[in-house]
């Protein structure tokens, strides 16, 4: 079993939602502990001294609560099937371990939290799909996801903080703070749930534009072929039509590679490669 930062615990179809997962709410503590450090120590000089304490002490608490969340995530994933209690605490379900065969669902008996269940297992489906190697497109969205549910949580949680102390937005009234607040919150919600959306569909498409450039290359290149069995699946071409079919082979994908085999100075055969599974889609032969 290939050897990560899980040890191996974390099913291949979840290791990236357990990722997300832990950096997100990595993020969110360091981020909230951050802006309270750098609150209390830059932005409340005009306040009281035991006010800058508190909120430098809410700052140290949360910044403690990261690595110590940290630290209690990889002890249960690496330790599995050990320390239940905390795993219970921390993990709604052991379908994500490599050792558990359970798709019995641990989390708050609320249909939200047992919808968002459902959704994980949907999406990871989706994303078993995509093979091996996901498109940029997909890395792309479920980046702007986490950025998106961090800013808005760091809003929900920070802002109104921030703003009594006099911090920041001092100027506006408590009517306008609270527009803006929610404004905010709702736009941050929103992205993070479109972007959530595009990735969603990328990953369920994925296989569809996988096979599609494989059908349109084995249709033009049989379409150019000199002589043909089509029984046997052979497929006869001469070697002036070499450029054009690297051609056909590099504009399919960025997964292809054309191979060719000699037989002294003499063109025999070439192989189209699919060099994100290693697999030949395409072997033709030179008259």
């Amino acid at each position: 079993m290939k050897r990560d930062i899980f040890h191996g615990k974390i099913r291949k179809e979840y290791y990236s939602y357990i990722l997300v997962y832990m950096i997100f709410f990595l993020l969110l503590l360091v981020g909230v502990g951050a802006l309270c450090v750098c609150a209390a120590i830059w932005g409340m000089k005009s306040n009281s001294m035991e006010e800058r304490l508190l909120v430098a002490a809410f700052g140290a608490i949360a910044l403690v609560l990261a690595f110590v969340y940290l630290f209690l995530e990889l002890l249960v994933i690496r330790r599995f099937p050990k320390y239940e209690k905390i795993r219970r605490a921390l993990f709604n379900s052991d379908r994500y371990f490599t050792e558990s065969n359970s798709t019995e669902y641990y989390g708050r008996n609320r249909w939200r939290d047992k919808t968002a269940f459902e959704l994980v297992g949907v999406f990871t489906e989706a994303e078993k799909g995509m093979g091996g190697k996901r498109p940029a497109r997909y890395t792309v969205y479920i980046a702007l996801v986490i950025v998106m549910s961090v800013l808005g949580l760091a809003d929900l949680v920070v802002m109104p903080m921030l703003y009594e102390k006099g911090v920041t937005l001092a100027d506006l009234s408590d009517g306008e703070f609270l527009l803006f607040y929610f404004s905010v919150a709702i736009m941050c919600i929103a992205l993070a749930v479109f972007f959530l959306s595009r990735a969603f569909w990328v990953a369920i498409t994925a296989p569809v534009e996988q096979g599609r450039w494989r059908y349109e290359l084995y249709n033009a290149l049989v379409g150019m072929a000199v002589r043909k069995n089509n029984k046997k699946l052979k497929f006869w071409y001469t070697t002036n039509q070499l450029d054009q079919i690297d051609e056909l082979v590099k504009s399919a994908s960025d997964h292809t590679e054309l191979k060719l085999e000699t037989h002294g100075s003499k063109l025999v055969r070439f192989f189209v490669v699919d060099t994100a599974n290693g697999r030949v889609v395409f072997t033709g032969r030179f008259v």
